[in-house]
């Protein structure tokens, strides 16, 4: 189908900003007013329970649109001058196009929504005049600690990482939409009064929207709640980011003010710094691939974060082994503080029993609770994990029918993991892609599982104190051998994993201290290179001077 005879909506709304921004949840209230959002929706996840909103064609040609020219959505390098005349480009002015024909005619405007968008809007502006739609932005803004935070704890990033990207993308998006009608919407005016954000941007765009039918209130308010803010800047971490926090604060305010020229001057002070941190963002790049490629490898610790994977995989029968076709893995960024991980299912399934599992370092994990869903109904949930516990890695220890403040605990001694449940009832489950396990979970390295085990110990040995008593006192009551000798072995046990737990401890202390002797060397052959530079440059000024 050609432009010339197709008929879409009147507007094309395009919603932009930096992911994680409140772009999913104000296409969202849009979609609850009739705007059309396009087809084949991406589903809804962990991150966005409520739904993206978003076509996966509109994704799938963003992300050829970046590959072609050598980018990503998380690339923090500037597309190169004059992209749109790049060859590889025209191909994908086709499938542009293409993808606008094939939408349904609509007397209510069309939304597409990608953040991706704010880097390639002026490819799909330019295909989509000769379909006679005009168009209109709605840019979303979101404190830039809060989207850092986010993308930390969702993709596992660096806050400096987030943050440049941050700027990249709003920036872009600022720039991209200047010559066309646009509104700008702050996440946090969204969460407070979503009615009084949906009335500006309808009277600013001329969306008309069926905003004083009845019963309209109850379309919004079932959709925009403040539980929806769930990210929480962890205190001081954003103020250590330096200079990048500073500008992305300050284009913050600027867009919510709409001081374009406040935007252009930061856009230039970007630029600017985008070409000193190259070098850096490189390598940032490299160790993200290298744990890609290499799962159970942890190089965050060494850019000023932790990663953590988790994966569920499960068997299709009670006798079958665990299947690596049968997994879903998620990984995250933690800290001291108990969060919630969802674990959820991409396809139909029939599950007999689960296999957790823990990667990248020794942990100490605290389970406070473990329950399966279809949608938001409970389909299973696990009180104990002991209770229903079928098998677990060889050198971890499970502590939860000790005293601990959590429904279960584990140390995992190993690099990797993993315990294997049944379900309750102990029966199969139908499952889907509308399924999700959520974990709530405390983890910390093995070195703060030391005081469990010290208690655990003293506890045991109290315990065989008293029945050796009993043993050697004259007395007719009847002592179980069998309990002392699983108390012996329990103390033997414990007594090797408290050495285990000292040796990591001294490897890690040795290991620090050959960093730092290192480091003094080089500091050392640092300052005499120096000197010899310094020798150097009074030996060229004096020859200057005869």
């Amino acid at each position: 189908m050609s432009p010339s005879t197709t008929s879409l909506a009147v507007k094309c709304i395009f919603v932009l900003g930096m992911h994680r921004s409140g772009t999913s949840a104000f296409t969202g209230l849009l979609c609850r007013f009739g705007v059309v959002p396009g087809l084949d929706l991406l589903p809804a996840n962990y991150s966005n329970p409520k739904g993206f909103f978003e076509s996966k064609a509109v994704v799938d040609i963003n992300n050829a649109i970046l590959k072609a020219l050598g980018s990503s959505w998380d690339d923090m390098n500037a597309l190169p001058m004059d992209w749109q005349i790049h060859p590889a480009i025209q191909a994908l002015r086709i499938d542009i196009a293409a993808l606008f024909s094939s939408l349904a005619v609509a007397a209510t405007p069309l939304v597409i929504k990608d953040p991706r968008l704010s880097k390639t809007l002026p490819l799909w502006l330019g295909v989509l005049r000769d379909f006679g739609v005009q168009p209109v932005v709605v840019i979303c803004v979101r404190e830039p600690s809060a989207v850092a935070q986010s993308e930390k704890m969702m993709k596992g990033f660096p806050l400096i990482k987030s943050l440049l990207l941050y700027l990249d993308y709003n920036l872009q998006a600022e720039r991209n939409s200047r010559d066309i009608p646009r509104a700008i919407v702050t996440y946090s005016d969204l969460l407070a009064d979503w009615e009084a954000v949906l009335r500006k941007v309808d009277r600013e765009l001329g969306l008309g929207l069926p905003l004083e039918v009845a019963g309209w209130e109850k379309r919004g308010a079932d959709f925009i709640s403040p539980e929806l803010d769930r990210s929480k800047p962890e205190n001081g971490e954003f103020e250590r980011c330096g200079t990048a926090g500073d500008m992305a604060t300050s284009l913050y305010k600027a867009l919510r003010s709409y001081r374009v020229n406040d935007v252009e001057g930061l856009m230039q002070r970007f630029v600017a710094y985008q070409e000193d941190i190259k070098p850096w963002g490189a390598i940032l790049q490299y160790v993200q691939n290298i744990e890609e490629r290499f799962p159970t490898l942890d190089l965050g610790p060494r850019l000023g974060y932790s990663r953590m994977q988790s994966s569920l995989s499960w068997a299709d029968g009670t006798s079958a082994e665990f299947d690596t076709r049968n997994i879903v893995t998620t990984k995250w960024v933690y800290g001291t503080e108990r969060k919630t991980i969802r674990l959820a299912f991409d396809r139909q399934c029939i599950a007999y029993k689960f296999r957790l599992t823990f990667a990248n370092r020794p942990c100490y994990v605290k389970l406070h609770s473990l329950v399966l869903q279809r949608s938001e109904n409970v389909v299973g949930q696990w009180n104990h994990v002991h209770d229903l516990l079928i098998g677990h890695s060889k050198s971890c220890v499970n502590f939860s029918q000790k005293k601990v403040d959590a429904v279960d605990a584990w140390i995992f001694l190993d690099s990797i993991g993993y315990f294997d449940i049944k379900f309750p009832g102990d029966s199969p489950l139908a499952l889907g892609s509308d399924c999700h396990l959520d974990l709530e979970i405390e983890v910390a390295d093995v070195s703060a599982a030391v005081k469990p085990l010290l208690a655990s110990l003293t506890l045991s040995q109290k315990d065989a104190r008293k029945l050796r008593d009993q043993l050697q006192a004259v007395t007719t009551k009847q002592v179980d051998e069998s309990r002392v000798s699983g108390l012996l072995e329990e103390i033997a046990d414990l007594n090797g994993l408290l050495q285990t737990s000292i040796e990591i401890r001294d490897q890690k202390i040795a290991s620090q201290n050959q960093m730092l002797d290192r480091t003094r060397v080089e500091l050392l052959r640092a300052e005499a290179q120096l000197d010899i530079l310094k020798d150097l440059m009074i030996g060229c000024l004096n020859e200057e001077r005869l």
